[in-house]
């Protein structure tokens, strides 16, 4: 029975041990197919994470270079930026807060070894007295950094340092100079490595140009080129954040250059997972590992990947362990099919619901990144479209739906409804610009147009288009962004419009105006300069300004501007100057001419505003010929006339009838007032020509008061009026010419005996200390007469002035007296002035430096 049993049972136990065997195998295989399966995921996930940390660095360089490009706006639309602009500019930024491992903005200026010393001088007058170029020593070119924000902190350490100075940042400005594109350096140590942790670093530059100038070659690029918009960047805190949250899934190293070597190491993840107190595992054991080159800005870097355990799978998982057990249950229980089979089905939902949930967690990944680059848009004012010219599909970011102002549930972005917006006047050029570039093939271009808002606004705004084609030509697709240059474009028309607004007053001006720069070259020449000289513009623009004047001047005027360069100061500018001047036909005339210097786009000019003054040097030798007839033909006789009546009116020829004495009395007055009006008249016209001669000595005044006191009691009498002498000043010493200090005062005083009122005294003061300025003298003639009229006041030194300028004034004089006296006054180095309350009299005073103490008197 056992036998048959036995036998019975054999093939059946041969059969279970087949199962077994058999389904330990398949056991085996299906755990190696789900180890492979799960290496495989695990390494395409790995090649995901790669990208996406290539895609990221990528993102982020560009998103701190169009922070560079706007800055470097500010320059092309302006010309010119403040430092408080600047700074006004970067701090709307947020660079803390937006723009991680940026450490600064900054502006370096090119400066040619002439531009030096007045660069230096002109930063030093903003307010930097110890600020300065460094390194020191000579160099044919330098590029001091004039501006850097946040300007604090590690950032001063670089305030005026000259980047050319140093090989590897001067490599990445010349390529970004010639180039005229956005450039980046190789690794450097950062001035602003100046303590705790030293990190590697790189700079990147965006050149910044004249405007006017010619930029197709890099020769041109070059001796265009103005400065430098950059930023300093410490390689840690730029990569800081760049790996997804949560568990590591890899790591990786960039490196400088195109290889891996120590050296050139900038950046290394693990050391971020040490400084967050995550533990760091050998290199050796990672399952997977990759190489990317990330070349950009003319630059490359070699960015190594590996592995992590999170991302890893071994040889026993959760799933080999259900696995193997699920199978040997199976292969020794076959009638537990139905059991093993819901053991399947639970663990396929398991490992199901484990998949969804990855998606999910790489979709709200991929969320958080769309929301991060729409901020990023919204922080630069920049949105970004992707078109496929094959099925029409126009793709927009939230960003140009904002520009455009309109609604995603309700607008459907097509090429056409995109047109539809633009301006009527801009359509055409639009839809034009973007189909030659697909027929010619362009790669790129760039477009600045109008935009038609819904409530009929305008606003103007840049596109920057990428297209790419097929083997064949063909479009493949196009991308690219938009900007809002609303502001931008203002700025420039108002710009534009100033500068046609100063180009209308230049050349419309009634003098000539011309401009050259410190070689002398002329760069501007307006219609009235054409007309004075008799040349066209063109003529004389670029040429030497010397052209314009006769020898020896034309000669010796680049010596002047050499020595002004030199030594830096001149005694020419801001000063009148008379000067010849030699027209094209080579007749010279006389010239009026005053220089002043100005700076514009880092260049030194000098304007001269030229004024022909041949007429006035006519008119100025009439009077001078008017003079001499009056001093020679008409003062001789007149004297004579005068001492012949003074004989007859003093009987030297016997009693004079009544009746003709008062008529020869009359005669004689009359005589004596036009002596003394053509005394004045010479007297101005000396005073004019600087040809009164002063005999300064150092006297003392109250004598030469009492002096011109008794010299005047005639006069005083005449009038019925009083001198006194009141305050004095015994002891006052005063450099004076006696004569002259006579005259003025004799002017002072007979003007207060003429307007003061019969019996009424003239009382006069000699007096130190206050009001007069200490160290000065004051010798006031006081009256109490009608006063200084207010309107009368602000003409009252001025020549021929009088209150009452009609024939029938009371008081006679020729209205010079006060004009020579303030002459008079100022060549003695004094000063002559007036105090009055109209109907209370007035107190006119002249005032003299002393040359002695005082010891006032009571």
């Amino acid at each position: 029975m056992r036998r048959v049993l036995a036998r019975s049972l054999r093939p059946r136990l041969n059969a279970a041990w087949l199962v077994l065997v058999g389904g330990l195998l398949l056991v085996l295989l299906a755990n190696h197919v789900l180890f492979l399966n799960l290496r495989q995921s695990r390494q395409d996930e790995f090649a995901l994470h790669v990208q996406d940390v290539v895609d990221a660095i990528r993102a982020r360089m560009r998103r701190h270079e169009q922070i560079l490009l706007g800055a470097a706006g500010l320059y092309d639309a302006s010309g010119t930026v403040e430092r408080a602009e600047w700074r006004a500019y970067i701090a709307r930024l947020r660079l803390d807060v937006n723009f991680p491992g940026i450490q600064g903005v900054g502006y370096s200026q090119v400066l040619r070894p002439a531009e030096l010393q007045d660069h230096v001088r002109a930063v030093r007058a903003e307010g930097y007295p110890d600020y300065s170029v460094h390194p020191a020593g000579r160099r044919d070119l330098y590029t001091a950094i004039v501006y850097l924000e946040p300007f604090q902190d590690r950032n001063l350490a670089a305030f005026g340092y000259d980047m050319y100075s140093e090989p590897v940042r001067r490599e990445a400005m010349r390529r970004a100079g010639e180039s005229g594109a956005t450039r980046i350096s190789a690794k450097v140590k950062l001035m602003q490595e100046t303590h705790g942790k030293a990190q590697a670093g790189f700079l990147m530059y965006v050149p910044v140009y004249r405007a006017q100038r010619s930029l197709e070659t890099a020769d041109e690029r070059w001796a265009a080129l103005r400065g430098f918009v950059y930023s300093p960047y410490r390689m840690d805190d730029l990569m800081r954040g760049l790996r997804p949250s949560g568990p590591r899934p890899l790591a990786f190293r960039i490196h400088d250059g195109f290889t891996a070597g120590a050296e050139a190491l900038m950046f290394d993840s693990d050391q971020e997972a040490r400084e967050a107190g995550d533990a760091v595992r050998s290199e050796r054991a990672a399952q997977f590992t990759a190489v990317r080159v990330v070349e950009a800005y003319g630059h490359g870097w070699t960015v190594t990947f590996r592995s992590l355990p999170p991302l890893e799978v071994g040889w026993v998982s959760r799933e080999s362990v259900l696995l193997l057990a699920g199978g040997s249950v199976v292969t020794l229980t076959l009638f537990v099919l139905v059991g093993f089979l819901s053991s399947r089905r639970a663990q396929a939902e398991a490992l199901a619901h484990e998949m969804t949930a990855g998606i999910r967690e790489r979709e709200e990944e991929l969320r958080r990144s769309e929301e991060r680059l729409n901020e990023a848009q919204r922080t630069a004012q920049i949105g970004s479209w992707e078109h496929d010219p094959a099925s029409g599909r126009l793709v927009w970011s939230a960003e140009i739906y904002r520009l455009f102002e309109l609604d995603p549930q309700q607008f459907e972005a097509t090429y056409e409804a995109v047109l539809g917006v633009v301006h009527p006047d801009d359509r055409e050029e639009v839809d034009r610009t973007y189909q030659d570039a697909q027929a010619d093939r362009r790669s790129h271009y760039d477009i600045t147009y109008r935009l038609r808002m819904p409530d009929g606004r305008i606003k103007w705004v840049h596109a920057n288009c990428h297209l790419d084609f097929d083997a064949a030509g063909r479009p493949l697709r196009s991308r690219g962004t938009l900007q809002d240059v609303t502001l931008l474009t203002e700025a420039e028309r108002q710009a534009r419009e100033s500068a046609e607004f100063a180009e209308s007053i230049l050349e419309n001006a009634a003098d000539g105006i011309i401009t050259i720069n410190d070689r002398g070259e002329v760069h501007s020449f307006n219609r009235a300069a054409e007309r004075i000289f008799d040349y066209d513009a063109q003529e004389v623009i670029g040429r030497n300004v010397s052209m314009l004047m006769p020898e020896p001047h034309r000669s010796a005027h680049d010596g002047y501007l050499a020595r002004y360069r030199d030594a830096g100061h001149s005694r020419v500018l801001g000063r009148s100057r008379e000067l010849e001047g030699q027209r094209r036909d080579g007749s010279l005339f006389a010239l009026d001419l005053v220089v002043t210097q100005i700076y514009r786009h880092d260049e030194r000019l000098f304007i001269g505003l030229v004024r022909d003054i041949t007429e006035r040097k006519r008119v100025e030798r009439l009077k001078t010929e008017f003079v001499s007839t009056v001093s020679h033909e008409l003062r001789t006789p007149l004297t004579s006339i005068g001492g012949a009546l003074g004989l007859v009116c003093g009987g030297a020829l016997g009693e004079v009838p009544p009746q003709a004495r008062t008529m020869l009395d009359i005669a004689y007055k009359n005589s004596q007032r036009l002596t003394h009006l053509i005394n004045d008249l010479l007297d101005m016209e000396k005073l004019a020509a600087g040809k009164m001669r002063f005999d300064l000595k150092t006297l003392e005044l109250m004598p030469l008061v009492e002096q011109a006191l008794e010299s005047n009691k005639g006069y005083a009498e005449r009038y019925r009026v009083k001198l006194v002498l009141g305050e004095r000043a015994d002891g006052a010493k005063v450099r004076v010419d006696a004569g002259r200090l006579q005259q003025v005062l004799s002017n002072l005083l007979s003007n207060a005996l003429k307007f003061s009122p019969a019996g009424a005294p003239v009382q006069v003061h000699v007096r130190v200390g206050t009001p007069v300025q200490e160290g000065w003298v004051r010798v006031a003639v006081v009256d109490l007469g009608p006063g200084v009229p207010l309107e009368f006041r602000e003409r009252i030194f001025q020549k021929f002035s009088q209150a009452d300028g009609s024939d029938a004034r009371q008081q006679g004089g020729t209205g010079l007296g006060l004009a020579i006296s303030k002459e008079l006054a100022e060549r003695m180095h004094g000063r002559v002035g007036f105090e009055s309350q109209p109907g209370a009299g007035a107190c006119f005073y002249l005032e003299l430096p002393l040359t002695a103490p005082v010891h006032k008197m009571e």
